[in-house]
């Protein structure tokens, strides 16, 4: 039975959370990009457009979407947007610096700097476009049965040792804590 990615996005709900755990159980990334991209479209934050550049789209990314011609080293354009945004937020994390007038004391020396500015909440859709008519997207529709567990979805009902290690070594200690560091919270529960 193939599942409509759309309308259980949209939904939301254990469906959701199912699909998702399958998405990543399996290692395919493509559906998750895609529902986080959406969920940055309503709170555009640097935090969350660096984690989705960093985690989805940077050379080497532990979780890169298989869109392979929009990203670096083929496509330089969100690198282009993502470097500077990151400068920005890298800055206004910074504590700020103490200052002293002859009385010891310097009113300016509690001010921040100014917060990172807020990216434009369509800056990754043509790569999620791109991912969304993809091949991925297309397999995990096909494959995946709501009326199923996510782990009875995988083929033989078990992970593959691949799977596992993905799992174990690189979506719960690094990728997962990263999304919902950012923001994203409706991954903290997925796999």
């Amino acid at each position: 039975m193939a599942v409509d990615l759309q309308q259980t996005f949209s939904r939301g709900g254990r469906a959701l959370v199912g699909l998702l755990d399958f998405c990543v159980l399996s290692v395919k990334m493509d559906p998750l990009f895609v529902f986080l991209v959406g969920e940055f479209r309503v709170r555009p934050t640097a935090a969350g457009a660096i984690a989705l550049y960093d985690v989805f789209c940077a050379v080497g990314a532990p979780a890169r979407v298989s869109v392979t011609q929009a990203l670096p080293p083929r496509s330089l354009r969100l690198q282009q947007v993502i470097e500077p945004l990151r400068q920005d937020w890298d800055e206004s994390l910074a504590p700020p610096a103490a200052a002293e007038t002859a009385d010891g004391i310097d009113e300016d020396s509690h001010k921040r700097p100014p917060p990172a500015p807020i990216p434009g909440k369509y800056l990754f859709d043509d790569l999620a476009t791109a991912a969304w008519s993809g091949e991925q997207i297309a397999a995990v529709a096909r494959q995946y049965d709501p009326a199923l567990e996510p782990r009875e979805n995988l083929p033989g009902g078990r992970l593959t040792a691949a799977q596992k290690a993905f799992v174990d070594y690189m979506w719960e200690p690094r990728i997962r804590p990263c999304l919902v560091g950012a923001g994203f919270r409706r991954v903290a529960n997925i796999a």
